[in-house]
């Protein structure tokens, strides 16, 4: 039995089917939790429970709006710088 070894050496000497349809199909990302809105959520929650707690035991009603509209704000800012990286293509 001789073996060709020309044959065996050369990259051509089997050739390689592919299949026509690709084996794996494209899965659509889902769209991940959005930390950023959970975080300002947080913050504004914390902000309600300290107005909460000063008003409760110190009966300010200056310092609870005070407290309200700095926590707010800081809600509308991180909400506001909130970019979302497939809307900037």
């Amino acid at each position: 039995m001789a073996l060709n070894v020309d044959a065996h050496q050369r990259c051509d000497a089997m050739p390689t089917r592919l299949p026509n349809r690709p084996r794996a199909h494209a899965i659509e990302r889902k769209r991940a939790t959005d930390r950023l809105a959970i975080a300002a959520l947080s913050v504004g929650f914390f902000g309600l429970v300290l107005g909460a707690i000063v008003y409760f035991t110190v009966g300010d009603k200056f310092i609870v709006s005070y407290i309200m509209f700095v926590a707010s704000a800081v809600v509308a800012l991180m909400l506001r710088w909130d970019i979302d990286p497939r809307e900037t293509d």
